[in-house]
């Protein structure tokens, strides 16, 4: 950090205090409870935990305490994540199973399918030896409800499908993109080809080292905000791959 020069010039630093104390949740509070003398100290809140559940006469019981009473703070809303905190286990636990749940409901009442052209792209790639892999940062139970309701289960479109919570990290590190190449048994990354319709697609695929990095315009990114990040082509769809390639498209079904 770079000092500052000439400090001898400050006559005063103003210096803002956060805190919490038992009995108050600000600093007016804790100088309230000095001035009338209020004493902090009380029985275990239930909002706490069951002092029945740990109070034991022996200090040196294990996973135990032998005091009912102390300072305690109140309950405050607090979130982590405004903080930089990752949310718990718990807490993302609780998220993934309601996306889960709504994503299923979403699909049986508007089950998905897939773009024009892009099942008879992949199967001419397929078809002329070109090895097809799906990258998603979805985890393996969403993926496999979608997968599934395309019809893409096993083999039917793709070689593989590496998902998020296959690798390390997700998106823009290159391990989705690595995965699927050693499941498949490609060694060069010179050989590889590499789409996708976010900026987080096409960071993944430069990172990797892929010679192509496609960027696809059926999402939600346009021709500004992918074009303003490294790549080789920028194509209206995914059905336009086997084109690029002079691979010319089959007429097949994905079901």
């Amino acid at each position: 950090m770079p000092r500052i020069s000439g400090h001898s010039g400050f006559s005063l630093a103003i210096i803002g205090i956060g805190c919490l104390f038992p009995g108050s949740t600000n600093f007016a509070g804790f100088w309230s409870c000095i001035v009338v003398k209020r004493d902090a100290i009380r029985d275990v809140p239930p909002t706490h935990w069951s002092a029945a559940d740990y109070l034991h006469p022996d200090p040196k019981a294990p996973d135990r305490v032998y005091a009912a009473r102390g300072g305690f703070l109140d309950p405050i809303a607090f979130n982590p994540t405004a903080f930089g905190i990752p949310p718990s286990n718990a807490e993302l636990e609780s998220v993934v199973a309601d996306f889960q749940a709504r994503l299923g409901a979403a699909y049986a009442d508007q089950p998905p399918h897939p773009l024009p052209g892009v099942t008879e792209a992949l199967a001419a790639l397929r078809e002329h030896g070109v090895k097809v892999a799906l990258t998603t940062g979805f985890d393996r139970v969403i993926v496999e409800s979608l997968i599934s309701a395309l019809g893409w289960m096993g083999d039917a479109v793709a070689d593989t499908v590496v998902c998020g919570s296959d690798v390390p990290a997700g998106r823009p590190a290159p391990y989705m993109i690595f995965r699927a190449m050693e499941r498949l048994g490609v060694t060069d990354v010179a050989r590889v080809l590499v789409a996708g319709d976010t900026p987080r697609d096409l960071e993944a695929g430069t990172n990797s080292g892929a010679a192509v990095v496609v960027g696809v315009l059926s999402g939600a990114s346009d021709a500004d905000e992918l074009g303003a990040h490294r790549h080789t082509h920028l194509l209206p769809s995914v059905a336009d791959l086997s084109g690029l390639l002079g691979v010319p498209a089959l007429a097949v079904s994905a079901t």
